[in-house]
């Protein structure tokens, strides 16, 4: 069962657009640069109180959101690769965590992002 779909009857999906990582190169000056792939993508966005910034050992300094979504499986930043990002409100959020990951038992997730532009 989906609970995330469940709720989305009753409270208005967002909508996204999903870069999902596709490579990265090595740029002129030997940096590397990520590609992305882009889908539109729906779900919710919540902003991450600062009352608990503290108790996840967030950064006061940076903004940073939690993504309730069921259509694709986001990926968070790992070793030699980049975050996923979406879209939202015309700001780039990478995913740092995967806060609840149900994608193949339940059909959702809840990730992490941090605001990146």
């Amino acid at each position: 069962m989906n609970v995330l779909k469940m709720a989305q009857r009753v409270i208005k999906k967002q909508n996204f657009t999903y870069n999902k990582f596709a490579s990265r190169t090595k740029n002129d000056i030997g940096d590397y640069v990520p590609t992305f792939t882009s889908y539109p993508i729906s779900g919710n966005i919540q902003p991450v109180n600062q009352n608990i910034y503290q108790q996840m050992g967030l950064d006061f300094q940076k903004t940073y959101v939690i993504f309730h979504v069921s259509e694709v499986d986001i990926g968070d930043v790992n070793r030699d690769t980049s975050g996923d990002e979406i879209i939202y409100n015309e700001h780039i959020y990478q995913g740092l965590s995967k806060l609840q990951d149900w994608y193949t038992q339940r059909g959702f997730m809840t990730l992490l992002g941090i605001q990146i532009d």
